[in-house]
């Protein structure tokens, strides 16, 4: 993201960022109420700041005089519940916002689509599944049934697309269960060109994505795939 430190407004604090991206009418143009763009900002500090429950980020805010000024809260700080209420209705803003955002960076050489790297990994589920009163699973990909107990089991597939330039995600899709990366392929690449309206030039992946259908299908739009070894990618 160097091309965005060039910016003169931009010096890496979060309240530049706030400011480049108020100006640039992305807030607008997803919908977002004015009485929810506070809330967006004290959201991107929490992904900024690591901070992963609405009950810290409220002891931050409350302990911490400037930051709700940056957040834009004038003179109150929302409860933990009401970030969560924020967080419920606001997601498909929040989405479109996302994509705005992207495409955004891209026009301004922050970010790019020309190389874009896939990545599966297999990441195992940290849940369990408890059976309610009619005898259903609360989810049933929480885990695998042996003798009728479910145990920490096999988890999902999280499959991203990665701009190799800027090290930033473009899109992820996550499938219940240990499967084979190579079908999810083609659907994952529609979905980029859903969001931004076009295809990446260069494709990067291992031999798992290597199939006749999903090299005739890149083929018909144009796109050049480059098979690289498992050790470069984790390099990537």
């Amino acid at each position: 993201m160097n091309n965005l430190y060039s910016i003169p407004a931009f010096q890496g604090r979060l309240e530049d960022l706030f400011r480049i991206i108020e100006s640039s009418g992305l807030l607008k143009k997803a919908g977002l109420p004015n009485g929810d763009i506070s809330f967006f900002k004290a959201h991107a500090a929490m992904i900024k700041r690591d901070i992963e429950i609405f009950e810290k980020l409220y002891l931050q805010l409350e302990g911490n005089s400037r930051f709700p000024h940056v957040c834009d809260f004038k003179g109150f700080i929302p409860s933990p519940r009401s970030f969560g209420r924020f967080w419920g209705m606001a997601i498909p803003g929040l989405e479109k916002l996302r994509d705005l955002l992207v495409k955004w960076l891209n026009n301004i050489n922050a970010i790019s689509f020309r190389v874009v790297a896939i990545n599966g990994k297999f990441k195992r589920s940290n849940t369990y599944a408890y059976p309610d009163e009619n005898g259903c699973y609360s989810d049933v990909d929480a885990g695998l049934c042996f003798k009728e107990t479910y145990k920490r089991g096999p988890g999902y597939i999280d499959l991203k697309l990665m701009d190799v330039a800027s090290e930033q995600p473009l899109c992820s899709v996550v499938f219940p269960g240990n499967q084979h990366e190579s079908p999810f392929l083609q659907g994952l690449l529609e979905d980029f060109h859903h969001r931004y309206g076009c295809y990446p030039l260069f494709l990067l992946g291992d031999k798992a994505f290597l199939s006749f259908e999903n090299v005739l299908y890149c083929i018909v739009r144009k796109l050049s795939l480059c098979w690289i070894a498992r050790k470069l990618k984790r390099m990537i």
